[in-house]
């Protein structure tokens, strides 16, 4: 409900198309919960995929002052980041065309 606000406040001023919504520190367990979310968030916007999972290597990396990674470059968290950035690419080539 508070990203109801700003989002509206966004569209206000014509930038609503360049708005994406992230979900973040979803739990490793409760998929359903993550999915309902992100159900809710859609309906504003585009939403980033995938949502970034709360896990070890990524408080692990941040400890030792690196991106999750450096740290863990063949984990799942790391792969999470990997495919966002693949999101934020192709969400970015279709909006410059």
């Amino acid at each position: 409900m508070a990203t109801e606000p700003t989002l509206r406040a966004l569209g206000q001023i014509g930038l609503a198309g360049r708005v994406a919504l992230l979900l973040t520190q979803c739990p490793t367990q409760g998929q359903a919960r993550t999915a309902a979310y992100a159900a809710r968030l859609r309906r504003w916007g585009h939403l980033a995929e995938p949502p970034l999972t709360q896990r070890v290597d990524c408080q692990d990396a941040l400890l030792g002052g690196q991106g999750v990674t450096e740290f863990a470059s063949a984990g799942k968290a790391a792969a999470e980041i990997r495919a966002l950035w693949a999101w934020t690419e192709r969400r970015l080539e279709q909006t410059h065309r």
